[in-house]
C-alpha cells in the first residue's frame, strides 16, 4: 500500500472474479464528521476494466 496525502495506493498482482474487501487502519486525532471520497479500482494496463464505490460520511467521536 501506498499512502500519499491525497489518496491511498494498493497494488495487486491479479486478483481473480469474485468479492473483496481491502481495508486499512488509521488512527484519528481529531473528532468530528468528515467526507470519505468514493474509491475507484482499476485495472493498469486496461483501464476500462475497473469498479467504484460510492462516498461515506464519518463521524468521529471523543
Amino acid at each position: 500500500m501506498a499512502v500519499s496525502n491525497s489518496h491511498n495506493a494498493v497494488y495487486i498482482d491479479r486478483l481473480d472474479k469474485g468479492k473483496y474487501i481491502i481495508d486499512a487502519d488509521y488512527y484519528v486525532t481529531t473528532p468530528g464528521t468528515f467526507t470519505l471520497a468514493p474509491s475507484l479500482l482499476q485495472c493498469l494496463y486496461a483501464p476500462e476494466f475497473r469498479s467504484t464505490s460510492p462516498g461515506q460520511r464519518l463521524t468521529v467521536s471523543e
